[in-house]
């Protein structure tokens, strides 16, 4: 009895856990497939942006460009001018370092004071040329990132839920004395 109620504490636990890192994912999978619309970034006020959320913005691009590789992908990030907005790109096209260009895109906008995942590169940032800091106030814009493109960290959640669901059920149901019916031939 100890075992299973161990056993179903430790699944819920581990649920939790999982739960809570996925939480964004989880949440902006839900959005709506359509973005909102934001305007010229220079334009926009920095309390008005939502942490997590589907948005289309443009403005002009920094030409002061810094590269980071992940995952095997090459990235680009770029400051839009006149705003706290960092973008984050593919580097699918190649743009001259040396003048600002027009930028429109979309993708998912976070807050960088409510996410933990760029707190190295930030500090990158801030202690090398060109010396961006947007510790107070900053977004990072994941270019081209929509809603359903994080399906599996949902996906993630929702096993980690049902192994935690028939953890408890299971161990529910064998502590009141149910279980699998088994029948013998000594019987007939």
């Amino acid at each position: 009895m100890k075992q299973s109620v161990a056993s179903s504490v430790v699944a819920l636990l581990l649920c939790g856990v999982v739960t809570w890192i996925f939480w964004d994912d989880v949440e902006y999978f839900f959005q709506r497939s359509v973005p909102v619309e934001l305007g010229p970034a220079a334009e926009i006020e920095p309390g008005a942006l939502a942490h997590n959320r589907f948005v289309s913005v443009k403005g002009i691009a920094d030409y002061r460009v810094q590269f980071a590789e992940a995952g095997g992908k090459t990235y680009r990030y770029f400051i839009l001018l006149g705003s706290k907005i960092l973008v984050q790109q593919l580097t699918t096209t190649t743009v001259s370092r040396g003048e600002p260009w027009n930028y429109a895109g979309t993708g998912r906008l976070l807050s960088l004071s409510k996410t933990l995942k760029y707190d190295q590169f930030l500090k990158h940032l801030r202690d090398n040329p060109p010396r961006i800091d947007l510790s107070s106030g900053g977004y990072i814009l994941l270019d081209g990132e929509r809603p359903r493109d994080v399906w599996l960290y949902f996906a993630i959640v929702c096993v980690a839920i049902g192994i935690a669901v028939f953890s408890v059920i299971r161990n529910f149901v064998l502590s009141k004395g149910g279980g699998p019916v088994v029948s013998s031939n000594a019987e007939r």
